[in-house]
Formats: structure tokens, C-alpha cells, sequence
């Protein structure tokens, strides 16, 4: 800023008073623009940085969306095979519950239809009511119908 204090004091002593004039707005504009651009210039600085940090936070997220579009790629996979799991178990267990419904089935018709457990039915089963007492369920019945006719 000295040489500018310099040349407007150039100025005024060698040039007409309206040039010097002229000229001296002309070099505060000037000085004015200056201290405007200097100020500019840092502030863009300021912004280049952010800018910088922005890209770079921008970049880390990209790379983080694509991992995570990755994995949740990944977790549609396993739950898709998880039931698909599932479903196979649940078919497996409804086989086996059949097959058990259908052995449960042949054993109580062969029971059924054994002879040996057509005779055990037809017995008269003992009942003891307190020491030696004995009777069946046979009697006990017939006694009943003939107290009820």
C-alpha cells in the first residue's frame, strides 16, 4: 500500500487536478477490488478443502452402500434358503407323521383283529374291592340289570 500512497502523490503533484482525481478513485477502487479478491481467494481455499472433504466422506459412502447392498444381497440368499429349509423340514416331519399315523393304523388293526385279543375281551376282568373280595365287571354289570329291572 506505500507505493500506492506513492503514486497518488505522484499524481497529484505532476498531473492536472481532474486526472488526479480520476486517477486516485480509479487506484481506491482498485485497492477496494484487491482487498475483495484477497478475500475471495481465501474463502474459495475454504471451499476447495471442503469440497475435498466432501468427496472423500462421499466416496467412503459409496463404498459403504455397496457393501451393504452386498450384504443384504447376501442376507435375501440365506433367508430364501433358510425357508426353503424350512418348508423341507416341515414336508420331512409331515412324512414321518404319516408314516407313524399309518404304522399306529396296521398295529391297532392287527391288534383288533388278533384272536388272542378277541378272547382277552370277551374275559371277564376281576375287580377286588378291599381284602378277598373278588368279582368282575361281567357280574357287577348283570347284578346292576337285574336291580334296575
Amino acid at each position: 500500500m506505500d507505493i500506492s500512497k506513492e503514486v497518488r502523490q505522484a499524481i497529484n503533484s505532476k498531473l492536472p487536478k481532474e486526472v488526479g482525481d480520476a486517477l486516485s478513485e480509479r487506484l481506491e477502487k482498485i485497492d477496494k477490488l484487491e482487498a475483495t479478491n484477497e478475500q475471495l481467494e481465501a474463502e474459495l481455499e475454504k471451499i476447495k478443502i471442503d469440497l475435498e472433504n466432501a468427496n472423500s466422506k462421499l466416496a467412503s459412502h459409496k463404498e459403504l452402500d455397496e457393501r451393504e447392498k452386498i450384504l443384504n444381497e447376501r442376507d435375501r440368499d440365506i433367508t430364501s434358503r433358510e425357508n426353503k429349509m424350512d418348508v423341507h423340514d416341515a414336508q420331512i416331519k409331515a412324512e414321518q407323521a404319516e408314516e407313524r399315523a399309518k404304522e399306529a393304523k396296521q398295529f391297532v388293526e392287527m391288534i383288533f383283529h388278533s384272536p388272542v385279543y378277541r378272547k382277552a375281551i370277551d374275559k371277564p376282568i376281576p375287580i377286588s374291592y378291599g381284602q378277598g373280595q373278588g368279582t368282575s365287571i361281567q357280574h357287577e354289570i348283570q347284578t346292576e340289570e337285574k336291580t334296575v329291572e
